[in-house]
């Protein structure tokens, strides 16, 4: 219900502000399976537009720089609310980006911040520039008007 108008927003403005080449992904593991805060590697995720393919360096240094982060597959093969990001992308920029997916089923503000600090180490560490985004689907039961409070 909360989605469409947010994503619409949302990525009309990244169409504005331009292809830095890589989107970081983060959404929620509905299924809680395997490692609770993980990223992938050696991966192409293949939708019905095309297969994007990971920065697994970017990924790699993001979990070297984090407490929590582990490179593990099995949290990504059944998850949608990173996925359904892809296709808006692939819209907008074709097949020339990369994605570093998030699959994260711990969600407490210590997880939030180290992966917040790693992120930037690996960033400026890399030297590169990367957008950020954060599925809607993290909750499904808050009212929208709870939800803006909140911001």
């Amino acid at each position: 219900m909360y989605s469409g108008p947010v994503a619409s927003h949302t990525y009309y403005h990244i169409s504005e502000s331009g292809n830095l080449g890589v989107f970081i992904i983060a959404g929620p593991n509905h299924s809680g399976l395997d490692s609770l805060v993980a990223t992938v590697v050696d991966y192409i995720w293949e939708t019905p537009l095309g297969e994007i393919k990971i920065d697994s360096g970017l990924a790699k240094a993001i979990a070297r720089n984090s407490s929590y982060l582990d490179i593990d597959d099995i949290p990504h093969e059944s998850e949608h609310s990173i996925e359904v990001q892809i296709p808006f992308l692939h819209h907008i920029f074709g097949n020339s980006f990369k994605i570093v997916p998030i699959a994260m089923a711990m969600q407490t503000i210590e997880v939030a911040r180290d992966i917040a600090s790693a992120i930037a180490r690996a960033v400026e560490d890399l030297g590169r520039d990367v957008i950020y985004i954060a599925s809607t689907d993290w909750t499904h039961y808050e009212p929208h008007e709870i939800s803006v409070k909140k911001i």
